[in-house]
């Protein structure tokens, strides 16, 4: 990407002595005191240092010229600035060359400025499939087929993408993907002996007598029944409050799970955002994995609440991630993307949250062969996962309750949030598939998607909606019973 940027040389230190006065996103003046060991803004009694060897950490600058967006992510500050190419110029002849920083593929890697900040950054499509096919890496036999893929992508990956720091975000993905290998390939390989051997052992009994199909065929039975019970999503309680059992430990973890994956969902859609050129959802923020930032006050804490002491079924939501698309290079596709992002970082946590489930179920049968672990493969939100039989046998189900409710919660929040009603992610992703038919329909319907929303809720038509979550929890929940010599259930 080529950049209209000033060629004048790195100023002197006595630029630090000439302050600049620049607005924030807040409208507030600040002082900014430019030189090339530090940068400083100061208002009234407020001041930040940022030296120079975090710039390359803490400090982000658009690649577009009209304006410069400026922004200062620390753990203790974040401001953002909005200047014109001739208020950037200080700050862009203090960086030098922005291509000489990385973001010009022309330049080799070895000229880049260790000092200059980040732009865009940039991920490949490659480094998301090996993510994608790396998380899959536990599953038995198959889990082979997909590390095997995902170490193709890998390799394919590093030819094609240079080590420039625009795809600093890429090399990381890929490397999250490299640690979900390292740790699917033996789970994998562990599950596939342990199903050999379960295999083996009932080859001997009629099918449809064994345990593991009257099992599997009981969590097809009640998946019509238990779907209106999972995730946000309840049927109308009977009593109020304080005349039903509640079992508040198992609440708790399972609001702090869902609080993270809401978290986690929105940030997926900001990043997406950010990645595809628009850093607005950035500016704000919500590039993080901090709850306080996507936390919206009444969907996401007074009106669950509310619901709940009312004793109907409750449901909520996490603030929208601002998106715009006129910015974006193919705002349709791009929109497309950042509505399936969160979603897909869903699924993804799911899948982590069975192959950590599987591990843990190998290490046990492996050093506690005569260890008991029930509750585990039940679709059911109410019990907790219970360990008998081992040391540590209370922390160790307390944190395979956790990952079990995280593969519930996240393959349901998934589902629910592909639903083609306003305002889930799911309608965004058939209005611009079909723009000019179906598109039309939502978008007329979309400025009373609340009352869409609540009368789908209260007609018990999710309950239909997300079936296909129960077929999609049932190969995770199977591969957990079938590939282990555990007395699991």
């Amino acid at each position: 990407m080529n950049h209209d940027v000033p060629s004048n040389p790195m100023p002197s230190d006595d630029t630090s002595n000439q302050p600049l006065t620049w607005i924030d996103s807040q409208s507030q003046a600040w002082s900014v005191f430019l030189s090339p060991s530090n940068i400083t803004l100061e208002r009234e009694s407020a001041k930040y240092v940022f030296s120079a060897d975090a710039w390359q950490r803490d400090v982000y600058l658009s690649p577009t010229g009209q304006p410069y967006v400026v922004r200062f992510d620390r753990f203790d500050v974040s401001l953002s600035f909005v200047l014109s190419p001739e208020q950037a110029q200080p700050l862009l002849e203090l960086f030098g060359h922005v291509h000489a920083a990385g973001f010009d593929e022309s330049e080799p890697a070895d000229t880049q400025h260790e000092t200059a900040p980040i732009l865009w950054p940039k991920v490949s499509p490659l480094a998301l499939w090996a993510l994608g096919f790396a998380s899959l890496a536990f599953v038995p036999i198959a889990g082979f087929v997909a590390a095997l893929v995902s170490i193709v992508l890998l390799t394919v990956h590093r030819r094609r993408v240079r080590t420039t720091r625009v795809w600093l975000h890429s090399r990381r993905l890929c490397r999250f993907a490299i640690v979900l290998l390292i740790l699917g390939v033996p789970i994998s390989m562990q599950a596939t002996r342990a199903l050999m051997k379960n295999l083996d052992a009932r080859s001997a009994q009629n099918s449809s007598t064994s345990p593991y199909f009257q099992r599997g065929h009981s969590l097809h039975d009640k998946s019509s029944s238990t779907v209106v019970h999972v995730g946000l999503l309840a049927e109308r309680s009977s009593g109020n409050l304080f005349e039903r059992d509640h079992n508040w430990g198992l609440i708790l973890a399972g609001l702090l799970v869902v609080l993270f994956s809401l978290t986690v969902h929105e940030a997926a859609h900001a990043i997406t955002a950010w990645w595809l050129g628009d850093d607005f959802a950035h500016r704000l923020g919500r590039v993080t994995l901090n709850p306080m930032a996507h936390i919206d006050p009444f969907g996401t804490v007074i009106l669950p609440l509310a619901l709940f002491l009312a004793g109907v079924g409750i449901f909520g939501f996490a603030k929208p991630v601002p998106v715009r698309t006129e910015v974006l290079e193919r705002p349709r596709r791009g929109h497309i993307l950042i509505s399936l992002a969160g979603p897909g970082v869903n699924l993804l946590m799911a899948a982590v949250s069975v192959m950590l489930l599987l591990g843990i179920v190998q290490l046990v049968s492996l050093f506690a062969p005569h260890a008991k672990i029930t509750n585990l493969t039940g679709i059911q939100f109410e019990q907790f996962v219970a360990v008998t039989g081992m040391p540590l046998a209370t922390l160790l189900g307390t944190i395979c309750t956790m990952l079990k409710l995280s593969f519930l919660i996240n393959t349901f929040l998934a589902f629910f949030n592909l639903i083609p009603i306003p305002p889930l992610d799911g309608s965004w992703v058939l209005e611009k598939l079909f723009p000019h038919s179906i598109g039309r329909l939502i978008e007329r319907v979309r400025p009373y998607s609340m009352l869409v929303f609540l009368a789908a809720f209260y007609t018990n038509a999710f309950t239909y909606l997300l079936l296909p979550a129960i077929f999609a929890l049932a190969p995770g929940l199977l591969i957990l019973e079938m590939c282990t010599p555990l007395n699991i259930s």
